[in-house]
């Protein structure tokens, strides 16, 4: 088998090659993808003759290349008429050309400083590509390591946090002292983004660096144990902010407890507000509420009622907040006699119901068809001047119209507009659906709609959601084509047209939702790519492979290309029914587009690349993920080896490059399978190397990784080959017997214990 080439496994991997230039293969050409087609950079040349083949002489690229030698290049940029030649691509070009040429301007932070200005002229443009070459070209020449900083700011600002962890963790420069705002930053960004293990290594990095600690970073450091649920943890940094001399206070602690709760743990916020008071601080309101809010997004609501009584026993007076929390719990629940009562309580201890808690119980009752009680809660809110608003009146007029009351209903739309209240798409949406068979009343809804200057295709496209979503499709089409025959509704839009595609897409109901396809196209509307998206996959679960090819080759003719969903379902659909040549084909096709797929799909690939014996193609591909910055994960890996090793005739040499990626998919703190290492046991027990078999069962082992019972079976191969006849009998009898198995493996012997 051929070797897998070595990828590249670290970010600041010199980036030299350059895209090649030619044009990619036309859609659905006969062409089999080659390495032109591929989405990997090609191997790099000499960078004089490939800088001089795309960026020629004299061409704006070499005159902004020029004018970057100069110290006052910016002046001169600004005062130049290339300045109206500057976009994205240019940047990117004029970065590679000056990399390339032979002249003494490759200086990074000169690299740097032009991105920036490019920023402030032409916003966000930054390729990743390009960074990475920037980042290089630093640690080549060893620049002012302050520069670091700004790259590694430069990549958090793009969202690229993965990418910045990885230069900060790799500047060993010991003149480099990042700020504590720069550090907060970036520990802000991760938690927010949810990065745990980003997170904690860019923390254990700050503490390597001995750098000093603020308010900031132990608050951000106790939120990240406070997701965890590591309460202990949280007990030891506040231990450690006293003794730095940032004593917690009642915000620290009721910050834990927000924290704590918003990530699910509200037991352990309950024990840290036991903390919090032996350590002689008193709880606030803001402790209470938080913990009733914890308790009803947890569902426990009887647990929440105990907190709330317990803030009485303090002496301190519930909000607002706390009260709609519990309603809001108990309407959830369906329980609405249990929110009218919370309602009670809260009228008996003089807390004031907002119009979001009036709202909140409104809207239970009237789903509950309790609608006399409805209309008493509605006097009292115009008695204590909270003023009904429109949603007040909407939940009223679909609380009738769901009792068959459209007399009461049209009734509360007249109140409603007597207290100057406009009706909104949502309250005709309820009056029309009301008067479901009563076509005049309706219609006239409807023009009383279109004089207020609501949009009737918002309406439509308002009233086909919310039926599709509630399976009622057929009555959506009933009301549209009513609507649309009586001329009330002569000009649906692309929305319209795209609810009916989404919702009968959804219900797998095929020919109805290309009837309504064709009919956008033959009213020479352009679906977008959310209505290719939703017919492509529909036709796909379906099995309609050739439908679904159809209206994907549509979307490409038509210069609409798909999101990175839409590549994907396209992919694997192909994959599943059989189309493996036409998948590889439309995904490099695609990718030489810009596009960059996911990496379960470029796994799914990889899978019938090798299954239809074309291993090479695999290999390539996953050269291909790891140029474009693609991260594989274990199932890539697990993938690549067991290629390696299960090939029809490994070589020692396969099984230097599988141990390679083995090594290395720990290296990207990526863990081992019990598949990895069956595959290895294979692999090594094949090209007759046992002692390797047998080191690699032992890890397997002491890791706790559970062998399947193909692995005993290797184990049972290499133990004949060492003549190990005894123990093999042992294992052979105990794996016909059923039993579990462990080894101990030493110097000399391998013994075989049944467990």
């Amino acid at each position: 088998m051929r070797r897998l080439a070595r990828a590249n496994k670290h970010l600041l991997t010199a980036r030299n090659a350059i895209a090649n230039p030619r044009p990619l293969v036309g859609y659905c050409t006969s062409q089999t993808p080659t390495s032109e087609t591929s989405i990997a950079l090609q191997n790099p040349k000499p960078e004089k003759s490939v800088t001089n083949v795309l960026f020629p002489k004299n061409s704006i690229t070499d005159k902004f290349s020029e004018i970057l030698e100069h110290r006052n290049w910016k002046n001169l940029l600004n005062d130049s008429d290339l300045l109206k030649e500057l976009n994205p691509k240019l940047v990117c070009r004029v970065i590679y050309a000056v990399t390339g040429y032979d002249r003494n301007v490759a200086d990074p932070k000169l690299l740097l400083d032009f991105l920036l200005w490019s920023e402030e002229k032409v916003g966000a443009l930054w390729d990743f590509d390009v960074l990475s070459l920037i980042a290089r070209l630093f640690r080549v020449e060893s620049s002012n390591p302050v520069v670091f900083e700004m790259l590694v700011d430069s990549y958090r600002k793009m969202g690229l946090l993965a990418e910045a962890v990885t230069v900060f963790l790799t500047i060993k420069n010991a003149e480099f002292v990042p700020t504590s705002s720069f550090c907060n930053t970036l520990l802000r960004d991760l938690l927010k983004t949810d990065k745990m293990e980003l997170f904690w290594k860019v923390f254990d990095r700050i503490s390597d660096m001995e750098l000093t600690f603020d308010v900031y970073t132990y608050s951000y450091v106790i939120n990240a144990y406070a997701k965890a649920g590591n309460v202990d943890e949280v007990k030891k940094v506040l231990l450690e902010m006293e003794e730095k001399g940032f004593p917690p206070n009642v915000d620290t602690y009721n910050m834990v407890i927000h924290g704590l709760c918003r990530a699910g743990h509200v037991d352990e916020a309950v024990e840290i507000k036991r903390s919090m008071i032996e350590q002689g601080l008193v709880p606030d309101n803001y402790t209470y509420s938080t913990l009733v809010n914890g308790y009803c997004m947890g569902k426990r609501l009887e647990d929440a009622k105990l907190v709330l009584w317990e803030m009485f026993d303090a002496g301190l007076k519930p909000d607002g907040v706390s009260y709609n929390s519990l309603i809001d719990g108990f309407i959830k629940q369906g329980n609405v006699e249990e929110a009218l009562k919370m309602k009670s309580k809260m009228v008996s201890h003089f807390i004031e119901m907002d119009l979001n808690v009036q709202n909140t119980l409104l809207n239970g009752v009237c789903k509950a068809g309790m609608m006399e009680k409805a209309r008493e809660i509605v006097t009292e809110m115009i008695n204590t001047d909270a003023n009904p608003d429109s949603r007040t009146y909407n939940l009223l007029i679909e609380g009738y119209y769901r009792k068959h009351d459209m007399v009461r209903a049209f009734q509360m739309l007249d109140e409603m507009k007597k207290r100057s209240l406009a009706p909104t798409i949502h309250t005709y949406s309820a009056i029309i659906n009301g008067l479901s068979g009563n076509f005049g009343q309706a219609n006239a809804a409807f023009g009383e709609m279109i004089k207020e200057g609501l949009e009737p295709n918002a309406f439509i496209y308002t009233i086909i959601s919310a039926h599709a979503k509630e399976g009622k499709l057929e009555e959506a089409r009933r009301i549209f084509e009513s609507l649309t025959e009586q001329g009330i509704f002569q000009d649906p839009d692309a929305h319209t047209y795209g609810a009916f595609v989404h919702g009968y897409s959804e219900a797998g109901k095929m020919q109805m939702a290309d009837r309504y396809f064709n009919e956008m196209l033959v009213s020479g509307l352009e679906p977008n790519d959310i209505i290719y998206a939703d017919l492509i996959l529909g036709h796909f679960k379906k099995g309609n492979i050739t439908e679904a090819f159809s209206a994907f080759i549509c979307m490409l003719a038509r210069g609409i290309l798909p999101d990175n969903k839409t590549f994907s379902v396209v992919i694997i659909g192909m994959l599943k029914n059989g189309k493996m040549q036409e998948a590889l084909r439309i995904f490099y096709e695609l990718c030489g587009k810009g596009l960059l797929p996911d990496v379960d799909t470029c796994n799914a690939l990889m899978v019938g690349l090798y299954k239809q014996g074309d291993a090479e193609k695999a290999i390539q591909l996953y050269e291909d993920m790891c140029m474009k910055g693609i991260n594989p994960n274990v199932v890539t890996y697990d993938n690549l080896i067991s290629f390696l090793c299960k090939a029809d005739a490994v070589e020692a040499e396969d099984m230097e490059e599988a141990e390679r990626l083995f090594l290395e998919m720990q290296a990207r703190n990526i863990e081992p399978t019990t598949v990895t290492y069956t595959s290895l046991l294979q692999g090594f027990n094949a090209t007759g190397n046992t002692r390797r078999v047998f080191a690699l069962f032992k890890e397997m082992m002491a890791k706790g990784i559970e062998p399947d019972q193909l692995a005993f079976h290797v184990i049972f191969d290499s133990l004949l080959r060492e003549g190990k006849t005894v123990e093999a009998f042992k294992l052979g009898c105990a794996l016909s017997a059923g039993q579990d198995i462990s080894f101990k493996y030493e110097e000399e012997e391998i013994g075989t214990y049944l467990v």
